[in-house]
């Protein structure tokens, strides 16, 4: 079990910690000590751990998806990575409320991710808009860094909108979890707030093809999708918006700027194959980078060797 844990009392000044408790018979549970992520840096995007961490496992590591908000009042989604549930590495930040456009449902905050991995990354979250009313909503990914949203119908791109005026759930909606059945549906579990308090509510989808979003294009000219990631050597690029006859050129780089890497194609095809296992790479973060004509795209990835 991954809880947030807080000090300090109602009112005063606190700061919050994500923990871990494991249990033999789901009953009786015991917490470790010292909690697995805790950031005593104020300007740290995860200063204030919040909501509900979403945890998956991808190969032989485990993903933990949470939200953070730093002392300037800026929440941010991001993820650590583990391989035994304690130490955590790779802090990153995903995505932050103070940079995603008004017209969506999550422009001003977001928080209790829910991450689901089929062939896909599927991220559903709760999330505030202009209007100050909290939806639920989704995000798609392949490599689990980049990100794109599920055209839900509700308001801001939502999947899950309140409920009419009068309903329970009319005032708000959040902290989603979320779970697909042998038939293929979709279940949700949440939150809703009314006039005479919260609830909790289940809302049911028949949508088949939420993983296909993932592979619409963004808008950049030059869309690149990695795959699989974290990778331990060999690493698949599909692009999207790249003509054969206007040459491509691929670079890698380390966190310190080094260039790792560069490959030239005169005719680029839509999907790239490259093999990092026999450049001696220690495990890291790394970025690679596009060039082709006018355009150009940047991602970055974790080699786990």
């Amino acid at each position: 079990m991954l809880f947030v844990g807080f000090n300090g009392y109602p009112g005063s000044w606190y700061q919050s910690a994500i923990g871990i408790a494991s249990s033999h018979d789901g009953i009786h549970w015991v917490k470790r000590e010292d909690p697995i992520i805790q950031n005593t840096n104020p300007d740290a995007w995860d200063y204030n751990p919040i909501g509900k961490p979403s945890l998956i496992y991808s190969g032989d590591s485990t993903i933990l998806f949470y939200c953070g908000i730093d002392s300037h009042g800026r929440v941010t989604l991001g993820k650590a990575m583990s391989r035994d549930l304690v130490n955590w590495t790779y802090r990153e930040p995903l995505f932050s409320s103070d940079n995603i456009g008004d017209e969506y449902f999550d422009d001003l905050s977001l928080s209790d991710p829910n991450v689901i991995k089929t062939n896909v990354f599927i991220l559903f979250h709760s999330g505030k808009g202009n209007d100050g009313v909290w939806r639920i909503g989704g995000k798609t990914s392949l490599d689990g860094f980049n990100w794109s949203y599920i055209d839900g119908p509700g308001y801001g791109k939502s999947l899950l909108d309140v409920g009419l005026p009068g309903a329970w759930d009319e005032l708000g909606v959040k902290s989603p979890s979320v779970a697909r059945l042998s038939d293929g549906r979709w279940v949700m579990l949440y939150r809703g707030e009314g006039a005479n308090g919260d609830g909790l509510g289940l809302a049911f989808s028949t949508a088949t093809n939420i993983e296909e979003t993932s592979l619409r294009p963004t808008g950049e000219k030059l869309n690149m999708l990695l795959s699989p990631i974290p990778t331990s050597g060999k690493l698949s690029l599909f692009l999207d918006g790249i003509s054969k006859d206007v040459p491509l050129n691929l670079k890698i780089y380390n966190v310190s700027g080094r260039e790792i890497l560069k490959a030239f194609y005169k005719h680029p095809s839509k999907e790239i194959q490259i093999d990092l296992s026999g450049y001696h790479l220690p495990r890291g973060l790394y970025f690679i980078s596009l060039e082709s004509g006018d355009y150009s795209s940047r991602k970055k990835f974790i080699y786990l060797p």
